[in-house]
Parts: structure tokens; C-alpha cells; sequence
């Protein structure tokens, strides 16, 4: 398998069909961010086969919060039981204000619905009260200071746009 974007469940069902056809010893996992939850099925399901599961530690292993900031999903933030580098944990700390704001966020939406991804996120931000003053929206997509994307963060989230939208406009 090469690189996945995926939850834990989705790996662990991958997994349990690969051992299926070929059973290794070892099996190594290279998580960019994963969750500790999602690490637990994949160890699971390693172990119900007898093959050694060896996640290789990059960046983080999230543990995912019960409730979700705004929506009633779970988030990938700064949980008690998240185990994060030292330097990637202040970064965070300081990019999200000592916020439980998702960074790792809906990787597919933000490919495949930009303008819903940033609008949630955005409205994730303002709900939790992140300081606009201290975002540099110039390392933000252009979509968020397109005509349509600004026109319709004031139709749905008329409170977001009042806080937001002078960042955006040129």
C-alpha cells in the first residue's frame, strides 16, 4: 500500500483483507497523523494474525476527542492523550491559539470541497474564539477571498462574516 488517506477503520478493514492473501511478519506503518484509536484496530487485527505491528512515529499519534468543535464528528487536536514531537506541539499550540481546534482536518473534503473545508473551518475557528488578528490569511487558499465564497459565508454564517470577512475582502 502506498500512501492513504484514510480513518482507522478503513485501514484496519485494508489490513485484514491484505493478511488475507499474504501474511508478513512485520508489518511497518508509516502515520503521518493517525489516531491512537485508528492504531489500535490496525494492532488488533495484527494480532489476531500473528504479525508484528510497527508504527514508525512521524509527527503524531492523535487521540481523538469525544465531540467535535462545532459538528457532531470527533476531532484530530490537541487531546489530553495525544503524543506529539515537542517542537510540533508548541507549533501547534501557537497556530491554533491553545485551542482543541482539528488540525489534521477532513483531508478529502479539503481536496474534493474546498469551499465547504475552509467554511468549517473557518466557522470552527470563530466558535472556539481564535483571535482573526493573529491569522495570516495570506497563507490561505484564494478561495476564501473570492466574491462567491465570501457571499455565501454571509448567507449562512452572517456572525462568521461580521468577524471574518474584513481579513478577506480586499
Amino acid at each position: 500500500m502506498e500512501e492513504c488517506i484514510a480513518s482507522g477503520s478503513t485501514l484496519s478493514y485494508f489490513v485484514e483483507e491484505a493478511l488475507g492473501h499474504h501474511r508478513p511478519k512485520k508489518l511497518f506503518l508509516f502515520p503521518v497523523c493517525a489516531s491512537l484509536e485508528g492504531l489500535e484496530g490496525v494492532y488488533t487485527v495484527c494480532e489476531n494474525h500473528g504479525v508484528e505491528l510497527i508504527p514508525v512515529y512521524n509527527a503524531a499519534l492523535v487521540q481523538v476527542a469525544a465531540e467535535g468543535v462545532t459538528l457532531p464528528f470527533t476531532d484530530l487536536g490537541l487531546q489530553p492523550l495525544t503524543i506529539v514531537t515537542h517542537h510540533f506541539y508548541h507549533d501547534l499550540k501557537e497556530r491554533y491559539q491553545g485551542t482543541p481546534l482539528c488540525w489534521v482536518g477532513d483531508i478529502g473534503d479539503s481536496i474534493y470541497k474546498p469551499e465547504d473545508y475552509l467554511l468549517e473551518t473557518l466557522h470552527d475557528m470563530f466558535m472556539v474564539g481564535m483571535d482573526f488578528d493573529r491569522e495570516d490569511f495570506s497563507l490561505w487558499s484564494p478561495i476564501v477571498r473570492s466574491e462567491s465564497f465570501l457571499s455565501r459565508m454571509e448567507a449562512s454564517h452572517p456572525e462568521l462574516y461580521k468577524a471574518v470577512g474584513k481579513y478577506l475582502t480586499p
